[in-house]
């Protein structure tokens, strides 16, 4: 069964994460809306519609108006204002892929956040009045806001003057708090109502541009101090899907906690291309389905470089294998990002493969595609088999294949890296100075 999900607006950061990371699996049609609706048909959705800015009293009901009307499923706010804007919304037969309002008040609101972890000690400490002069260097930030408009480091009292009087209300509108020390953290979490924090994980911020990582490298939390503040926030607020929290170290070395996201992290791509595709679990979370994540080894820096987005590891792989049905032929149509990856690989002197438990002849289906000389190595399982018995673990490969089942069977296989088709394009620089 197909389910229909509405991106909105389609043509944010997150709103083209949200599509990558769907339009290539089986059972999804992604389609897009928002103000820009040139820019959305562009984006690639399957279609893309005009909806009124979220401050204009209409968007609701012209929300509704199209739910009814493309029959969708679930509506997915893709950033901070279509989350806030959408909680506690009702749309009829549509879900919202969202965490519950009052976790999206709290995560929105800076003052909100500090309220709320502030007796741990797990955020930075706040002056809520004229500090004295011992301790500055302050940090400023905007109660609500986002991509660091309207933060400033704090010098002096003589600056805070000036920010004090040129706000109406500074104290009630805006965080003051200690300045933080180190380089920032994202951690990357998803958890659910019923089976509580699942998955954390850490990366650092190596670049960021107007707010938003560019460069991004997997982080070791040698003492799970971050693991601790993840199950902290999840035992203070209720959450039902991937959110993520942001964190730098204070003067005495301990992790501090900057703001949370009630939402899908912009740079999440590289938890895709490590089997973890974030916004699928979500639409699966929104239905109140048990999921299950699993974990790889490999560590992977991700990088965006003028909208193009791509990865490497400081290992290189040798093999890529790929699934057939509903992966390398989806809704009956070769998936041409995974046929460029296969062609890359073999361009840098590794292996290609098909691994299939295809009902017909794999053989004679690839040639009806025009795909068989593409490939080293045909794999037909025609019993109950694992798949990893028929890749070669002497050397790292990638497994691309639709089923998690699958995927699953892979966790204990340490040169196995397992992921959906979603991330196929962003696998090119794991398969660089490779030989057979």
């Amino acid at each position: 069964m197909t389910q229909k999900i509405l991106v909105v607006p389609g043509t944010s950061l997150v709103g083209i994460e949200i599509l990558r990371s769907l339009e290539a699996l089986p059972g999804f049609e992604v389609h897009g809306a928002g103000t820009d609706v040139s820019a959305g048909w562009d984006a690639g959705f399957r279609g893309y519609s005009g909806l009124p800015g979220f401050d204009d009293p209409n968007f609701a009901t012209e929300l509704r108006k199209l739910v009814n009307h493309e029959s969708l499923d679930f509506v997915y706010p893709s950033n901070d204002l279509a989350i806030g804007r959408l909680a506690g919304v009702q749309l009829g037969q549509a879900r919202v892929v969202s965490h519950p309002p009052e976790t999206v008040r709290i995560a929105g609101s800076k003052i909100a956040t500090h309220r709320l972890l502030g007796n741990d000690r797990l955020v930075p400490a706040r002056f809520a009045k004229q500090p004295p002069d011992s301790v500055y260097p302050l940090f400023s930030k905007p109660d609500i806001g986002h991509s660091s408009i309207g933060a400033s480091v704090v010098d002096d009292a003589a600056m805070l003057r000036s920010l004090t009087e040129s706000s109406e209300d500074y104290w009630g509108s805006y965080l003051l708090t200690e300045k933080l020390v180190s380089d920032e953290v994202t951690v990357d979490c998803f958890s659910t109502r019923a089976q509580g924090l699942l998955y954390v994980a850490p990366r650092t911020r190596d670049v960021t541009i107007n707010g938003v990582s560019v460069v991004t490298t997997d982080f070791d939390d040698l003492h799970g101090e971050l693991d601790r503040i993840a199950r902290a926030i999840n035992a203070r607020v209720e959450l039902n899907g991937p959110w993520f929290f942001q964190a730098k170290r204070s003067k005495n070395g301990d992790f501090r906690v900057m703001e949370i996201g009630a939402r899908l992290a912009g740079a999440s791509r590289v938890r895709r291309a490590q089997g973890v595709n974030l916004a699928q679990l979500a639409v699966l979370a929104a239905t109140d389905v048990d999921v299950q994540i699993y974990r790889t080894r490999f560590r992977l820096v991700s990088i965006s470089n003028c909208g193009i987005q791509s990865l490497t590891c400081d290992e290189n792989f040798a093999s890529l294998y790929v699934d057939l049905d509903d992966t390398l032929i989806l809704n009956g149509s070769v998936n041409t990002q995974i046929l460029e990856l296969v062609k890359h690989v073999r361009a840098s002197g590794g292996r290609t493969a098909v691994i299939t438990r295809h009902r017909g002849d794999p053989h004679a289906t690839l040639r009806g595609f025009g795909l068989e000389q593409f490939f080293d190595e045909v794999h037909h399982i025609l019993g109950g088999a694992p798949k990893p018995s028929f890749i070669d673990q002497r050397l790292n490969s990638v497994l691309i294949d639709d089923s998690f089942s699958e995927r699953l069977a892979c966790i204990n296989k340490q040169n196995i890296l397992a992921v959906d088709a979603s991330c196929a394009s962003l696998l090119k620089g794991l398969f660089l100075g490779i030989g057979h």
